[in-house]
């Protein structure tokens, strides 16, 4: 079964190169996927999130996703300009959703849910780049925001 920590590692990898980038984009575990409400279903239960705000699905055929973890309203216009299908990110302010005009969907996670795998990451590069240092990971939710 595929994690959200998968889902960002793989994004992050693509173009064989680990480095991490303001906006990273991926068809990798995309391509040919349909979204609908099964799809942002999926998008929900992937990256471990109770709700997601979205534009409409003006797009069927998901080939290419733009991920920003954090705030990435300021990158919607590299999205689009990079083809993107989907940009997913986080604290979307309304009028920001008009600058998808049909041309994107536009998914926000939230942004704590958009960077909860960070620390995943992070652990992965580091256990793997010094072997003999050892790498503790906190289990506090230190989410400040709550949903009913």
């Amino acid at each position: 079964s595929v994690t959200g920590a998968t889902v960002l590692k793989d994004t992050l990898s693509v173009g064989g190169t680990s480095k991490l980038s303001a906006l990273n984009v991926t068809g990798a575990s995309t391509v040919g996927t349909t979204l609908s409400v099964n799809g942002a279903t999926t998008v929900k239960d992937k990256l471990s999130v109770e709700y997601i705000k979205h534009t409409d699905i003006v797009k069927h055929k998901i080939k290419k996703v733009a991920i920003c973890g954090g705030s990435g309203s300021f990158l919607i216009q590299k999205a689009i300009d990079l083809n993107a299908d989907v940009f997913i990110s986080s604290d979307f302010k309304y009028h920001d959703y008009f600058l998808a005009n049909k041309k994107i969907i536009i998914i926000d996670i939230g942004h704590y849910e958009s960077e909860q795998f960070t620390k995943d990451l992070i652990y992965d590069m580091l256990t793997k780049k010094f072997t003999k240092f050892a790498v503790r990971l906190s289990k506090i939710n230190t989410n400040p925001i709550n949903y009913f």
